[in-house]
């Protein structure tokens, strides 16, 4: 099954802050990651079960998936699959307060 990508806004500022913040160190890097988190998110939505599950205890985030960014492990994608449909939620390093970042 091949799912129908849509990167909300908000994941989408995700993405461009993560690449300023690497492109200060190297500006190479920071478009390796661009391209690396791109080329998961077309891997992901070829599988027919992407990602794992979260296991966070706020119930509004039941349901929520997350995959790492292929040679970026820190970096987490975090989406909702509903029917033919894999949304993008948020993009976020590892190190940071996940649950409270994905709840507000």
């Amino acid at each position: 099954m091949k799912y129908r990508t849509i990167i909300r806004s908000r994941a989408d500022c995700d993405e461009e802050e993560i690449f300023d913040f690497l492109a200060r160190r190297s500006l190479a890097t920071a478009h390796r990651f661009l391209d690396s988190l791109h080329e998961t998110l077309r891997t992901i939505s070829d599988r027919t079960s992407p990602g794992m599950p979260c296991a966070f205890e706020n119930p509004k985030l039941a349901g929520l998936r997350w995959s790492k960014v292929n040679g970026f492990p820190n970096h987490l994608i975090f989406f909702r699959l509903d029917e033919d449909r894999l949304e993008v939620l948020r993009v976020l390093h590892d190190a940071r307060d996940l649950e409270t970042l994905l709840s507000s």
